[in-house]
């Protein structure tokens, strides 16, 4: 074996580590960037549900216009029929997500408790039944529908939400 020859082993062995060691970063940096794209969803989701507790924090009519018996004025249409629609698709978006893989099971099982939640209340199944399914992807619209199906129209939640701080009589 000529002394090329050796030197020419010798470079493919330190190429072939070359080749391991980069396969080996791309994989570390693939994982950093898996962790990074999780935790900015994590962080679109909890953002969003931000915005929809300060939309009842400014105007907790929104959680009383759900259980009121009465009929509701226009307005109040308007303002439910708004924040319901923007609940309905940050939960489509954590649904997707979960889809994707970017939601892991513990966070998806928080949204869906909170899909449920929300979707309880009598006036708010009017809403969904009537035109809140249409605010929604048919895939998703679908898939709600097939977990509210068999759940009891409630307003327990919300009578909870408006009375917690009071002991009852």
């Amino acid at each position: 074996m000529t002394a090329l020859d050796k030197l020419n082993q010798w470079l493919t062995l330190i190429a072939n580590l070359g080749v391991l060691i980069g396969i080996v970063f791309l994989a570390y940096e693939i994982r950093q960037n898996t962790d990074a794209l999780h935790a900015q969803t994590r962080e679109a989701v909890l953002a969003a549900t931000q915005t929809e507790l300060q939309a009842v924090r400014e105007d907790p009519n929104l959680v009383l216009s759900i259980i009121k018996e009465e009929p509701l004025s226009v307005v109040e249409q308007i303002k439910l029929y708004t924040w319901l629609v923007s609940a309905l698709r940050v939960r489509e978006f954590s649904w997707l997500q979960r889809q994707n893989g970017t939601i892991d099971e513990a966070q998806w099982q928080s949204e869906l408790a909170v899909t449920v939640a929300i979707l309880q209340a009598p006036r708010v199944r009017l809403w969904w039944d009537k035109v809140g399914q249409k605010t929604v992807s048919p895939q998703f619209s679908a898939f709600v529908n097939d977990i509210m199906k068999d759940r009891p129209a409630s307003n327990g939640i919300y009578q909870e939400q408006t009375n917690w701080a009071n002991p009852p009589s």
